[in-house]
């Protein structure tokens, strides 16, 4: 998901656009709702950092990243960076596992 936003924040696509086009790309139907309620809340006016940072359902992290990256003008850097930790986790968690 967070992959998914940045390649499309850094090609140019507007916020609200983005996370509408990469809701779906969530994995579930919660995830899904949360993204597109973030979306609302960035076309209302609000920051992306508030808007995931108010979805109990997405990692704080994710929130954290967001505003450092409106802050610094690297919003979709940002969100590569988020894309790659969970990656990581991810693939900790899995080797765990097995």
């Amino acid at each position: 998901l967070s992959a998914a936003l940045a390649a499309l924040l850094a090609s140019g696509v507007p916020i609200v656009a983005g996370l509408r086009s990469s809701a779906p790309l969530a994995g579930n139907r919660v995830l899904e709702a949360a993204v597109l309620a973030a979306a609302a809340r960035v076309a209302a006016g609000g920051s992306l950092a508030t808007a995931l940072a108010a979805a109990a359902e997405l990692p704080p992290f994710l929130g954290e990243l967001a505003a450092i990256g409106e802050q610094t003008g690297a919003l979709d850097e940002m969100l590569a960076r988020a894309a790659s930790h969970f990656e990581s986790e991810l693939e900790r968690t899995l080797g765990t596992l097995t």
